[in-house]
Protein backbone atom coordinates (compact mmCIF):
# COMPACT_ATOMS: atom_id res chain seq x y z
CA UNK A 1 0.00 0.00 0.00
CA UNK A 2 2.99 2.50 0.97
CA UNK A 3 4.47 1.70 -2.75
CA UNK A 4 1.31 2.91 -4.29
CA UNK A 5 0.53 6.05 -2.45
CA UNK A 6 4.22 6.93 -3.03
CA UNK A 7 4.25 6.18 -6.68
CA UNK A 8 1.00 7.98 -7.11
CA UNK A 9 1.98 10.94 -6.00
CA UNK A 10 5.17 10.35 -8.09
CA UNK A 11 7.83 11.63 -5.54
CA UNK A 12 11.22 12.17 -6.88
CA UNK A 13 13.71 13.44 -4.80
CA UNK A 14 12.73 11.27 -1.28
CA UNK A 15 14.93 10.17 1.00
CA UNK A 16 15.64 7.02 2.96
CA UNK A 17 16.61 6.88 6.58
CA UNK A 18 17.95 4.02 8.88
CA UNK A 19 18.18 3.48 11.95
CA UNK A 20 17.92 0.27 14.60
CA UNK A 21 16.46 -0.13 17.92
CA UNK A 22 16.11 -3.07 20.69
CA UNK A 23 13.16 -4.38 21.23
CA UNK A 24 13.06 -5.41 24.76
CA UNK A 25 12.04 -9.11 25.82
CA UNK A 26 11.46 -10.97 28.98
CA UNK A 27 10.72 -14.59 27.97
CA UNK A 28 13.92 -16.90 27.08
CA UNK A 29 11.94 -19.55 24.97
CA UNK A 30 10.98 -16.81 22.06
CA UNK A 31 12.13 -17.91 18.82
CA UNK A 32 15.73 -16.28 17.62
CA UNK A 33 15.73 -13.62 21.07
CA UNK A 34 19.24 -13.11 22.39
CA UNK A 35 21.37 -10.87 24.36
CA UNK A 36 21.80 -8.03 22.45
CA UNK A 37 24.04 -4.71 22.94
CA UNK A 38 22.52 -1.56 23.67
CA UNK A 39 23.47 1.98 23.55
CA UNK A 40 20.84 2.70 26.55
CA UNK A 41 21.80 0.23 29.16
CA UNK A 42 25.14 -0.62 30.47
CA UNK A 43 24.41 -4.53 29.76
CA UNK A 44 23.36 -6.60 27.04
CA UNK A 45 20.02 -6.96 26.85
CA UNK A 46 17.28 -10.03 26.10
CA UNK A 47 15.32 -9.18 22.96
CA UNK A 48 15.98 -8.39 19.32
CA UNK A 49 17.63 -5.83 17.49
CA UNK A 50 15.46 -4.27 14.63
CA UNK A 51 16.90 -2.54 11.75
CA UNK A 52 14.67 -0.29 10.27
CA UNK A 53 14.49 2.07 6.92
CA UNK A 54 11.49 4.75 7.10
CA UNK A 55 10.71 6.94 3.53
CA UNK A 56 10.73 10.62 4.38
CA UNK A 57 9.44 13.32 1.95
CA UNK A 58 8.52 16.71 2.98
CA UNK A 59 6.08 16.20 5.23
CA UNK A 60 5.15 12.39 4.81
CA UNK A 61 7.34 9.51 6.95
CA UNK A 62 6.61 5.94 6.43
CA UNK A 63 8.62 2.95 7.56
CA UNK A 64 8.84 0.62 5.06
CA UNK A 65 11.08 -1.97 5.76
CA UNK A 66 12.64 -3.56 8.55
CA UNK A 67 14.97 -7.14 9.27
CA UNK A 68 15.54 -8.57 12.25
CA UNK A 69 18.78 -8.91 13.91
CA UNK A 70 20.37 -11.63 16.48
CA UNK A 71 23.40 -12.33 18.28
CA UNK A 72 25.35 -15.41 19.57
CA UNK A 73 24.67 -15.01 22.69
CA UNK A 74 21.50 -16.82 23.62
CA UNK A 75 19.07 -17.99 26.81
CA UNK A 76 18.12 -21.30 25.50
CA UNK A 77 19.91 -22.71 22.19
CA UNK A 78 17.23 -25.44 21.99
CA UNK A 79 14.75 -22.64 20.80
CA UNK A 80 17.56 -20.55 19.00
CA UNK A 81 17.87 -23.28 16.98
CA UNK A 82 14.58 -24.90 16.02
CA UNK A 83 14.09 -25.99 13.12
CA UNK A 84 11.05 -24.43 10.79
CA UNK A 85 9.48 -25.49 7.22
CA UNK A 86 11.86 -24.85 4.40
CA UNK A 87 11.50 -21.49 2.23
CA UNK A 88 8.56 -20.23 4.57
CA UNK A 89 9.13 -16.61 5.74
CA UNK A 90 10.15 -18.10 8.95
CA UNK A 91 12.93 -19.85 7.52
CA UNK A 92 14.00 -17.18 4.93
CA UNK A 93 14.20 -14.43 8.02
CA UNK A 94 16.17 -17.28 10.23
CA UNK A 95 18.90 -17.06 7.30
CA UNK A 96 19.10 -13.04 7.96
CA UNK A 97 19.75 -13.24 11.02
CA UNK A 98 21.61 -15.79 11.80
CA UNK A 99 24.19 -14.92 8.59
CA UNK A 100 23.72 -11.35 8.20
CA UNK A 101 25.83 -8.61 9.29
CA UNK A 102 23.47 -5.09 10.18
CA UNK A 103 25.59 -3.52 7.35
CA UNK A 104 24.63 -6.39 4.88
CA UNK A 105 21.02 -6.29 5.92
CA UNK A 106 21.07 -2.29 5.13
CA UNK A 107 22.66 -2.92 1.88
CA UNK A 108 19.80 -5.94 1.30
CA UNK A 109 16.96 -3.50 2.48
CA UNK A 110 18.38 -0.74 -0.29
CA UNK A 111 19.02 -2.46 -2.92
CA UNK A 112 15.34 -4.55 -2.48
CA UNK A 113 13.59 -0.89 -2.46
CA UNK A 114 15.48 -0.08 -5.77
CA UNK A 115 14.29 -3.03 -7.51
CA UNK A 116 10.50 -2.06 -6.19
CA UNK A 117 10.63 1.07 -7.73
CA UNK A 118 10.52 3.24 -4.83
CA UNK A 119 11.95 7.01 -5.92
CA UNK A 120 14.58 8.30 -3.77
CA UNK A 121 17.88 9.91 -4.10
CA UNK A 122 19.51 10.12 -0.62
CA UNK A 123 20.01 7.61 2.09
CA UNK A 124 20.30 8.87 5.44
CA UNK A 125 22.47 6.87 8.56
CA UNK A 126 24.42 7.71 11.77
CA UNK A 127 27.65 7.20 12.30
CA UNK A 128 27.74 3.43 13.14
CA UNK A 129 26.78 2.78 9.69
CA UNK A 130 29.29 5.66 7.85
CA UNK A 131 32.25 2.72 6.80
CA UNK A 132 34.34 4.43 3.71
CA UNK A 133 33.40 1.28 2.02
CA UNK A 134 29.88 1.07 2.84
CA UNK A 135 29.04 4.69 1.48
CA UNK A 136 31.28 4.34 -1.55
CA UNK A 137 28.84 1.12 -2.29
CA UNK A 138 25.84 3.36 -1.92
CA UNK A 139 26.94 5.95 -4.30
CA UNK A 140 29.11 3.99 -6.84
CA UNK A 141 26.70 0.99 -6.88
CA UNK A 142 23.32 2.07 -6.25
CA UNK A 143 23.74 5.81 -7.63
CA UNK A 144 22.26 7.67 -4.31
CA UNK A 145 23.92 10.49 -2.13
CA UNK A 146 24.47 9.93 1.27
CA UNK A 147 24.10 11.92 3.96
CA UNK A 148 25.53 10.75 7.56
CA UNK A 149 27.09 12.15 10.79
CA UNK A 150 31.00 10.69 10.49
CA UNK A 151 33.28 8.98 12.65
CA UNK A 152 35.67 10.97 14.48
CA UNK A 153 38.90 8.62 13.23
CA UNK A 154 41.72 9.99 12.01
CA UNK A 155 42.88 7.04 10.30
CA UNK A 156 39.40 5.92 8.51
CA UNK A 157 38.65 9.46 7.03
CA UNK A 158 41.44 11.65 5.56
CA UNK A 159 40.15 14.90 3.16
CA UNK A 160 41.75 17.31 0.65
CA UNK A 161 41.35 20.83 1.59
CA UNK A 162 43.55 23.65 -0.41
CA UNK A 163 45.80 20.89 -1.59
CA UNK A 164 46.37 19.67 1.70
CA UNK A 165 45.42 16.55 3.47
CA UNK A 166 43.93 16.63 6.48
CA UNK A 167 41.64 15.19 9.17
CA UNK A 168 38.30 15.87 10.09
CA UNK A 169 39.60 17.36 14.05
CA UNK A 170 42.19 19.57 11.84
CA UNK A 171 39.88 20.89 9.68
CA UNK A 172 37.62 22.15 12.34
CA UNK A 173 40.39 23.51 14.24
CA UNK A 174 42.46 25.19 11.40
CA UNK A 175 39.12 26.47 9.11
CA UNK A 176 35.71 25.43 10.35
CA UNK A 177 35.83 26.58 13.74
CA UNK A 178 36.59 29.94 12.90
CA UNK A 179 33.56 30.39 10.35
CA UNK A 180 30.70 28.78 12.72
CA UNK A 181 27.47 31.16 11.69
CA UNK A 182 24.26 30.78 14.19
CA UNK A 183 21.25 29.70 13.14
CA UNK A 184 18.58 31.12 15.66
CA UNK A 185 15.98 29.02 14.53
CA UNK A 186 17.16 25.90 15.55
CA UNK A 187 19.34 26.92 18.41
CA UNK A 188 22.94 25.40 16.89
CA UNK A 189 25.97 27.21 14.91
CA UNK A 190 27.30 25.65 11.60
CA UNK A 191 29.85 25.77 9.19
CA UNK A 192 30.03 24.24 5.98
CA UNK A 193 33.26 23.47 4.32
CA UNK A 194 33.68 21.82 0.62
CA UNK A 195 36.64 19.38 0.37
CA UNK A 196 37.18 15.53 -1.52
CA UNK A 197 37.60 12.65 0.42
CA UNK A 198 40.46 10.73 -0.35
CA UNK A 199 38.59 7.18 -0.90
CA UNK A 200 35.14 9.37 -2.71
CA UNK A 201 35.97 12.42 -4.62
CA UNK A 202 33.89 15.62 -3.86
CA UNK A 203 32.03 16.04 -0.32
CA UNK A 204 30.30 18.34 1.72
CA UNK A 205 30.90 18.61 5.42
CA UNK A 206 28.99 19.93 7.94
CA UNK A 207 30.32 21.29 11.00
CA UNK A 208 27.79 21.84 13.95
CA UNK A 209 27.77 22.66 17.81
CA UNK A 210 25.31 23.22 20.36
CA UNK A 211 25.48 27.47 20.73
CA UNK A 212 24.57 27.30 24.10
CA UNK A 213 26.75 24.52 25.45
CA UNK A 214 29.84 24.98 27.53
CA UNK A 215 32.90 24.78 26.17
CA UNK A 216 35.06 21.45 27.61
CA UNK A 217 38.35 21.09 26.00
CA UNK A 218 38.06 17.59 26.94
CA UNK A 219 35.80 16.97 24.52
CA UNK A 220 34.96 17.35 21.09
CA UNK A 221 32.73 20.39 20.94
CA UNK A 222 31.57 19.81 17.20
CA UNK A 223 29.37 17.02 15.35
Amino acid sequence: VVYKLLNLVKFTDGAIIVDSTVMNKTGKKMELVSYIKSSKDKAPVLGYEILVICYHMYSCFFPICFKIKSSKSVPDEEWYNKETLKNSNGSLRRKDVKKQTKLDMMLEMIKYLQDKKLKFKKVIFDSWFAFPSIINQIKKEMNLDVICRIKLSDKIYQFVYKDKVYTVKNLYKHFARKHFKYISSMGISCCRLSVKMIWYGEVTLVFSRDFHEIYDKNKADFV
